[in-house]
């Protein structure tokens, strides 16, 4: 996916309509690919810098449909459900409050929106973006759209 046709540009300099057009983009791969039965978990990420392998030099990024949720990721959801269970509360809304309470990882914070470093990320340097009006929730969704999908398999 590319993300602008100016070479030398990268997201964080996209104008707002430009990254809205994006998400859009996003949103749309991403349910086009959940909603086919042999995708088990769609990966939307950034391709950047010569580090990790990057050839192209334009601002892009990829989007898989895999066939098994890769096991961080399943992981994850199980702890979120377990979680969840547990304490009828969201781990992803409690890691949010304490990430957002010490300040230590936060990079970007408004009233909706929130962006934490990842710790001990194993693949570069990675980021959480958080939408905080709708983001908590529809990390729940996700994990009921998992299990519900899993047992209907």
């Amino acid at each position: 996916v590319c993300y602008t046709d100016q070479h030398d540009s990268s997201f964080a300099a996209l104008p707002i309509h430009q990254v809205d057009k994006l998400c859009r983009v996003w949103q749309d791969r991403y349910i086009q690919l959940s909603s086919r039965p042999e995708v088990e978990y769609v990966f939307i990420f950034e391709n950047k810098g010569k580090e990790i392998g990057v050839t192209l030099s334009h601002p892009h990024g990829q989007i898989y449909g895999y066939p098994f949720v890769p096991p961080i990721p399943a992981r994850e959801l199980q702890m979120e459900r377990e979680h969840h269970l547990a304490h009828d509360s969201l781990l992803m809304e409690k890691w949010l409050e304490l990430e957002l309470s010490e300040g230590k990882r936060v990079i970007f914070e408004n009233e909706r929106f929130a962006a934490v470093l990842k710790l001990a990320e194993t693949a570069g340097v990675t980021t959480s973006a958080v939408n905080r009006m709708v983001g908590l929730r529809g990390w729940k969704r996700a994990a009921k759209f998992y299990i519900a999908k899993r047992k209907s398999a």
